[in-house]
């Protein structure tokens, strides 16, 4: 009988994140100063931006990884890299070599998530690496990051906090969708004409359940159904408002097979369409999900909290993903300009796998504990 709590998974993900179970993690110092005390045959991290524990990072900076030595393109499998919010939100990432950044015999490996950095979020980026030799694991994909000549990379883990500003400053023009956590925003449609929400939701997971949902947007926002014409009689913040009030803010489930482009080019605009709109509500979305949402961040930040009555839906594993929760958002506007949403309606979306496990060929610590107590314990 399994006598684990429900989130344990997740806790040993964290767990595996900053410590290894055989003692051979990688330390970062934070300065990124001090060379890694280990063989020569191994593959070492020199130096990597943000630093690690590195506070205030840019909401679009990539993430850069040095390595002494030339990297095995085909090792940095997707499977090699993961990006967890201290929330318990896996974020969507791509990574890839940097072409033309090589200095003698060392390369850079270059991460993106899939949107732009949430604010204010701890982000913990962990890159795995070789596998134990009694390990399960049967593939190149599973076999760890390693360089040119077969040097393997030890487990390695960073972590970095995020500001509220942009690299070059957030437009001050029409609103942008940045990011949704947890969750993907999709840019105009799926990955492939014919890419389904499960195919290119699987990266973006919550291990959570009931998470809040939050969107952040490039500048400040507010909304006609709740929001006086005149900005001199603008709140700070769009305080606690039923997402029934603020039409076209919908969360919704959405079985996991439905064709991504088509879906979002069925959505009618809310505000020129209200008909069209309230018949893709009662069709398309039956399975509304009701909550209320409210602003934080001065106005940049649209925080969704999901009424206690509902809850999102389950999946077994990242095989098996049955149902998908999907985020529409339009009729807002911009606060100086009153510029409409750029490219809406905006779609984002996850899902909830609260038994969510690491792949094959990676040995966990037992890590126990409530999540507060261990993510209290974490550090850089």
């Amino acid at each position: 009988m399994n006598r684990w709590p429900k989130n344990f998974e997740f806790l040993s993900i964290l767990g595996w994140i900053l410590f290894s179970s055989t003692g051979c993690q990688q330390k970062i110092s934070p300065d990124n100063s001090q060379q890694l005390q280990q063989l020569s045959t191994n593959l070492n991290i020199t130096s990597t931006s943000p630093a690690n524990a590195a506070q205030n990072v840019a909401l679009d900076q990539p993430i850069l990884i040095s390595f002494d030595q030339r990297i095995d393109s085909a090792s940095v499998h997707p499977s090699q890299v993961e990006i967890w919010t201290e929330g318990g939100n896996k974020v969507s990432v791509s990574q890839e070599l940097i072409g033309g950044q090589f200095v003698g015999n060392t390369s850079v490996l270059k991460i993106r998530s899939g949107n732009d950095w949430s604010p204010t979020t701890k982000y913990y980026v962990a890159l795995r690496g070789q596998v134990a030799a009694n390990s399960s694991a049967s593939t190149a994909a599973l076999a760890g990051i390693q360089s040119i000549t077969g040097a393997p990379l030890s487990p390695t883990s960073l972590s970095f906090t995020t500001g509220t500003d942009y690299l070059l400053g957030a437009s001050n023009g029409a609103p942008q969708v940045t990011a949704i956590t947890p969750g993907l925003v999709f840019k105009g449609g799926g990955s492939t004409a014919s890419s389904t929400f499960a195919t290119d939701l699987v990266g973006a997971t919550t291990v959570v359940p009931n998470n809040d949902i939050k969107i952040n947007f490039s500048t400040a926002i507010k909304h006609p159904a709740v929001d006086p014409f005149d900005n001199s009689k603008l709140t700070t913040e769009i305080p606690p408002t039923s997402t029934d009030i603020i039409s076209g803010m919908i969360v919704a489930t959405l079985d996991s097979g439905t064709p991504v482009s088509s879906f979002i080019s069925s959505i009618p605009d809310a505000a020129t369409h209200p008909a069209e709109w309230q018949a893709f509500l009662q069709s398309a979305l039956s399975s509304r999900l009701k909550g209320t949402v409210h602003t934080e961040n001065s106005r940049k930040l649209l925080v969704f909290q999901l009424d206690p009555s509902s809850s999102y839906p389950d999946n077994g594993d990242v095989a098996n993903i049955a149902q998908v929760v999907i985020v529409i958002v339009q009729g807002f506007v911009s606060v100086d300009q009153d510029r409409p949403l750029l490219h809406s309606p905006v779609v984002g979306g996850f899902v909830h796998i609260s038994s969510y496990k690491l792949d094959t060929g990676f040995t966990l610590p037992s890590v126990t504990g409530s999540l507060g107590s261990i993510t209290g314990l974490l550090g850089p």
